[in-house]
């Protein structure tokens, strides 16, 4: 098979985009407005860009980039080197890089697969390493090498792969589908508990049951490199579990100053109120040091109140919560709002055995959910391994 090694410079044109400054005065919603192409409109579809949300004047297309239907965009940091092809034309910022007149040499569907494939994306995580800035530039991607068969065989390649990756597509799609049944199971539950009426529960508001309601610092001091004091975001609380990935680490002096606003203690119930609403958790390590960040609500329960009961109350009105969220830049939920939210409750000893069903079901759900993960990322190993074997001609022979 004859295979011809190139650089990505050597068979396409590359070029960074750019942004019209400020980009508030060139944003606009006239009909004849160009397309303004953001890293958010890529993410509505695996391979292809269509439309985007926002616009700019006509004039800002000197200070940027026109693309045009048919080339290929690559971002070039975050994520970087995940490849979309254009369907419309518009200007990109410089969080792009854009790949064009290439199809003399490539086939469209080859090149997308090619660009997505272990043999360019190892290489461009090794050059991103080994740069200054640790992000994909037009040098960086220009040096990139490949090998490109004649025409014919590039289509032959997209035929094995389209066939293959359907039914991969296939699988995941019902893996990911069982996934998200298991947790609608699971809200069907926590639904029948706390909003169907029961005999010998008692309706009170949450600020009548808990000691504390309160938000954590609007002001975070800045971080140290590392310290047994925490501070915790909306990003560190997920449901029914506290993640200790990448907190802000504190000294022990700021901790102390922002502790006494939160007071995080054992058996406090953490949610989520800024951003990402909803998710909860109970601190369950007395020997944690932690404070918050205002996108976390700490909640005392009184005596009354079991905090794994309240924390599964919670987690059954994610959607109510959700609805009532407030704000223009990021929505939030205000501590007043969840002060006069009102609760069911029975008393302890059967909030204990309510508790211990739901701890059960949950356990049992996590496991299914984990499994079809599980199945969902074994199926895309599977993916980029046919992908090595295409661009390596193990896939199709002459």
């Amino acid at each position: 098979m004859s295979w011809i090694a190139s650089k990505l410079g050597d068979i396409c044109d590359i070029a960074r985009g750019g942004s019209p400054r400020p980009i508030d005065k060139f944003l606009t919603d006239d009909e004849d407005g160009i397309n303004w192409i953001k890293i958010g409109d890529a993410t509505r579809s695996k391979k292809y860009i269509y439309e985007t949300k926002e616009k700019i004047k006509k004039e800002g297309i000197s200070h940027s980039r026109f693309v045009n239907d048919g080339d290929f965009l690559l971002s070039n940091s975050m994520s970087f080197g995940r490849p979309y092809i254009m369907r419309t034309s518009g200007c990109i910022h410089d969080g792009w890089l854009v790949l064009s007149n290439y199809q003399k040499k490539l086939d469209i569907n080859f090149f997308y697969y090619l660009l997505s494939s272990p043999v360019v994306v190892n290489q461009f995580k090794n050059l991103a390493q080994g740069s200054t800035v640790k992000n994909l530039n037009k040098e960086l991607v220009s040096r990139v090498i490949v090998k490109i068969p004649p025409l014919p065989i590039q289509q032959k390649i997209v035929g094995r792969l389209d066939a293959i990756f359907a039914e991969i597509d296939t699988a995941t799609a019902a893996a990911e589908a069982n996934a998200n049944n298991a947790e609608s199971l699971f809200q069907s539950y926590l639904t029948d508990v706390f909003e169907t009426d029961r005999k010998g529960w008692q309706t009170k508001k949450l600020k009548d049951i808990t000691s504390k309601i309160t938000d954590g610092s609007h002001n975070p001091p800045r971080g140290i490199d590392h310290s047994n004091y925490l501070m915790f975001s909306s990003k560190n609380i997920a449901n029914d579990e506290i993640s200790f990935e990448s907190p802000r680490f504190l000294t022990k002096e700021d901790f102390e100053l922002e502790n006494k606003r939160t007071q995080v203690a054992l058996g406090d119930v953490l949610l989520t109120i800024v951003g990402t609403i909803g998710r909860c958790a109970v601190v369950e390590d007395a020997n944690l040091k932690i404070t918050l960040q205002r996108s976390v609500s700490v909640i005392k329960p009184l005596d009354i109140v079991n905090s794994r009961f309240l924390m599964y109350f919670f987690l059954s009105i994610n959607k109510f919560l959700n609805e009532r969220a407030r704000g223009v830049a990021q929505k939030g939920i205000y501590l007043e709002t969840l002060r006069d939210l009102d609760i069911n409750f029975p008393e302890l000893r059967e909030q204990r055995l309510v508790v211990a069903k739901l701890d059960k079901i949950n356990f049992q759900i996590k496991n299914m959910i984990n499994s079809y993960k599980s199945k969902v990322d074994q199926l895309d190993l599977y993916k980029q391994s046919i992908l090595n074997k295409a661009f390596t001609g193990e896939l199709v022979k002459d």
